[in-house]
């Protein structure tokens, strides 16, 4: 038997007997056979370290490179990933028994694979093996600098795929190991530790934030930002480069937000609200101008709406043509060079 040949576990074979028949290729769930599964399960390991690293057996391939596989190695063995081409690699789900159930959900209601939840990683049990191994991850990861050789440059990938896939599992609370993340030559890693901290945003996580708020990667400062503006935490000044990449992209925007609210009496009230970018504009942090306006629906409009009838066609075209005025207005609002001070 050669490497990349392996008898499925019992439970594996079980849990595809039991989801083939949830199968629905309208929803791209698409369960596979136990052969299908080592046939897929070998390719994704000879093409993907991480996936041998993990012993990931592909249970359901919707056709797009986004598989679901069985961890059968390691600190998360018996849990189920994801392997998406885009995302990169998570967890998906804690067991067997949690993606079956979300799956026949999903058959349910007619939802398509790719809009299936993910469950909220939980920390692990095994704490200290898992910080340890992430500082050597992390240590073993000094970024693309130097990197010579194909092997050198898999070595590479399959550490950053290893901080990224386990950090999500580390205790919120943890800080040295959150530290040695953030302090990582990779700016891959440095994004991995920033978007952890804005899932589990403490006061602790502030000079971390701040460290990583001035780094030279967008994906890595604009998170760390908006964790600041989210702990309403004093920010770094913005270095030169981000200041040259947020101006005309956020600085000084303007909008208008709607908001849609199903009062008591049956009424649904439409309620406008003119907003403009807050702070530095390095974060998509908005606060209302306080301008705003309300149209109310009565039950009886609703429903003759509903059913496309043209009692509101008037109402609704005055309120997009006041949108369209308020846009304008705005905009000249934005455009209007301030006032040469008075000679005296």
């Amino acid at each position: 038997m050669s490497q990349l040949e392996f008898e499925l576990p019992r439970m594996v074979v079980k849990f595809l007997a039991d989801i083939a028949p949830l199968r629905r290729d309208d929803l791209s769930i698409r369960p596979l056979s136990p052969e299908g599964s080592v046939k897929a399960s070998a390719a994704l390991r000879a093409t993907t370290l991480l996936a041998e690293g993990l012993g990931a057996i592909v249970l359901v391939d919707p056709g797009n490179s986004n598989a679901y596989v069985y961890v059968s190695r390691g600190l998360q063995a018996g849990s189920v990933f994801q392997f998406d081409h885009d995302a990169g690699i998570e967890l998906a789900f804690p067991s067997l028994a949690a993606f079956a159930s979300a799956l026949r959900k999903a058959v349910k209601v007619g939802m398509d694979i790719d809009d299936l939840p993910h469950a909220t990683a939980k920390p692990l049990e095994k704490q200290v093996a898992l910080a340890a191994r992430i500082v050597g991850w992390v240590n073993q990861s000094k970024g693309p600098a130097g990197i010579a050789t194909d092997a050198e440059r898999d070595a590479l990938r399959e550490n950053e795929n290893n901080v990224a896939s386990h950090l999500p599992r580390l205790d919120p609370d943890d800080i040295d190991t959150l530290n040695v993340v953030v302090a990582s030559r990779n700016f891959l890693v440095r994004e991995a530790a920033a978007v952890f901290m804005v899932k589990h945003a403490r006061r602790t996580y502030v000079p971390l934030a701040q460290t990583l708020a001035v780094d030279s990667y967008g994906q890595v400062w604009r998170p760390a930002r908006q964790l600041l503006t989210a702990l309403r935490a004093k920010q770094p000044p913005l270095t030169e480069e981000q200041d040259d990449e947020i101006i005309g992209d956020e600085r000084g925007t303007v909008g208008i937000v709607f908001s849609m609210v199903l009062r008591a009496n049956g009424q649904v009230r439409l309620i406008r609200d003119d907003v403009a970018s807050k702070g530095s504009g390095s974060t998509f942090t908005w606060e209302p101008t306080g301008d705003a306006q309300r149209f109310d629906f009565s039950p009886a409009e609703i429903e003759e709406l509903r059913q496309g009838k043209s009692s509101l066609d008037s109402q609704l075209a005055d309120i997009g043509s006041r949108i369209v005025r308020r846009i304008e207005l705005l905009q000249k609002k934005g455009r209007r060079s301030p006032k040469a001070p008075k000679r005296r």
